[in-house]
Order: structure tokens, then sequence, then C-alpha cells
């Protein structure tokens, strides 16, 4: 038997909530069911213009 054993994550089914952050133009936040949210952000991580995008994504 292992001796720690961590409780299952009940997955997201559902889209609860889908919205542009007032104080990012380039955020977006997505909450599911389950208690499972999201932010979203498109950002280049450079100070100068270039072509590539970056999108980053983090669980709140």
């Amino acid at each position: 038997m292992p001796k720690n054993t961590a409780p299952l994550m009940t997955l997201p089914e559902r889209i609860v909530d889908l919205k542009l952050l007032p104080y990012g133009k380039n955020k977006v936040e997505l909450k599911l069911d389950h208690g499972w949210a999201f932010s979203f952000r498109i950002h280049n991580a450079s100070s100068y213009v270039e072509q590539s995008l970056k999108f980053d994504v983090q669980r709140l």
C-alpha cells in the first residue's frame, strides 16, 4: 500500500462563465463547474514589436 494518496479530482463538465477582464485588453477568464478556473493571456514576451505571439494559461 502507498504511504500517501491523493484524492481524485472531479473534471469540469460545463462552462459557467467566460469574460474579458476589464484591466487588460488581452486577458480572458474562464470559469467551469467543480471549482475549475483558468486565466488566458496573449502576449509577445518582448518589449519590441515582433511577429510571434505566446499564449499564457494559468489555473486560478
